[in-house]
């Protein structure tokens, strides 16, 4: 390679981190002095990418009027008006889209309900229209750039063969994934990622003291997101952590774990057992958790709450996780279901502090999301695997 193709190759890579860094403490100010002194990248260096990423809109500058002694410094700061990125969460029976700032702040949401027999490609052309629509309100008002849409789906996704693997509930199968929507010319980037992968990766973006991450994600099925050493694992086809699609004994037959066990087999368990007749399926199932204590739904949370641990215990125990974190629709919705689970996930491998049960709703998911369109647009990832943070 050549001398001036090595150099510009650094400074590329100089650019990323600093970018990077940015987004990290997005809340925060800095400074050229103390980006070269945490970064090790040498003044002059930090300068040229700074001056470079104001002329795009990335970065702002300002006096610092805090101290009035000597000559003032310039405060350097990532702009949150400049870029959307757009975030879709399809689950059960319903989508939401957010719009958001390069602060993570939710400039519009948006949500949409559809039957459970809708094709694939239909659901698609009504949330592209309806991001299309959003979309050309929020551009009239302001002059900045959308970087990208991470989709967050309840499916495995092949990405080197750009499909989706299977959905059972929705009965997609083999459908091939959008790479694209077009708004004015422009070709806006969509990434497609499994919800409990991205939740994996907001819980990791989020706290930067585990390395090691597993996501239970109990909502519209049940699946695992696993960060091992800092990356994603999806396994060779896409299918880690796909715990829900594994067959276990029941009633004296084999059926998926998630077909006996997921926010629609508590739905319809709730509905036939005990009468409830609300359309609203978080509503039920906040129902079912306030008649926790009748015999028939507590016998059926600790039929649940002891094949999960059965099922799940093998695998923390494998993959020896820092943290394993709950999230999802039926984790918000019945606190004691997920608290029964995770009792007895600490007696079956014998361990203490590791869980953490997370009732925030969509967050980790879409601040996921948000770092997906991130590490691909503005090459992240490659400075991630490079391990130059």
């Amino acid at each position: 390679m050549a001398k001036s193709r090595i150099s510009e190759k650094i400074s590329e890579t100089n650019k990323k981190r600093i970018l990077y860094y940015l987004f990290k403490n997005y809340n925060t100010f800095t400074t050229r002095t103390n980006i070269s002194k945490d970064l090790n990248i040498s003044f002059p260096a930090v300068s040229n990418n700074v001056a470079q990423l104001i002329e795009e809109g990335f970065i702002l500058e300002e006096l610092d009027t805090s101290s009035s002694l000597g000559r003032r410094s310039k405060k350097i700061f990532l702009n949150p008006d400049s870029k959307i990125t757009i975030v879709v969460h399809i689950e059960y029976q319903n989508a939401n889209i957010f719009f958001l700032d390069n602060h993570q702040n939710n400039l519009r949401h948006k949500k949409m309900t559809f039957e459970r027999n809708i094709k694939f490609h239909d659901l698609w052309k009504l949330l592209e229209n309806e991001i299309k629509t959003i979309l050309g309100d929020l551009l009239s008002e302001n002059q900045c750039e959308v970087l990208g849409i991470c989709v967050a789906i309840p499916t495995p996704i092949d990405k080197k063969n750009k499909k989706i693997i299977k959905s059972r509930f929705y009965g997609w199968k083999d459908e091939p994934i959008y790479e694209y929507i077009t708004l004015e010319d422009k070709k806006i980037p969509v990434f497609w990622e499994n919800d409990a992968n991205l939740l994996a990766k907001g819980f990791y973006e989020s706290n930067s003291r585990y390395d090691n991450v597993l996501a239970i994600y109990f909502s519209m099925g049940i699946g695992m997101g696993i960060i091992i050493n800092g990356d994603l694992y999806t396994g060779k086809e896409g299918n880690a952590g796909e715990i829900g699609q594994l067959k276990v004994e029941y009633k004296g037959e084999y059926e998926e774990l998630e077909k006996i066990i997921s926010e629609r087999s508590l739905i319809e368990f709730a509905k036939n057992k005990l009468n409830l007749t609300y359309e609203d399926s978080e509503q039920i199932l906040v129902e079912l958790e306030r008649n926790n204590q009748l015999s028939i739904v507590n016998k059926e949370f600790e039929y649940i709450s002891k094949k999960i641990a059965d099922v799940f215990a093998p695998v923390i125990m494998v993959l020896d996780p820092e943290i394993v974190i709950f999230n999802g629709t039926v984790t918000r919705s019945c606190p004691s279901l997920t608290e029964n689970i995770v009792n007895k996930l600490e007696k079956l491998i014998e361990k203490n502090g590791i869980f953490e049960i997370n009732r925030e709703e969509n967050l980790l998911i879409i601040k996921g999301s948000f770092w997906e369109v991130l590490d691909n647009v503005l090459g992240f990832n490659e400075i991630k695997t490079l391990k130059v943070l």
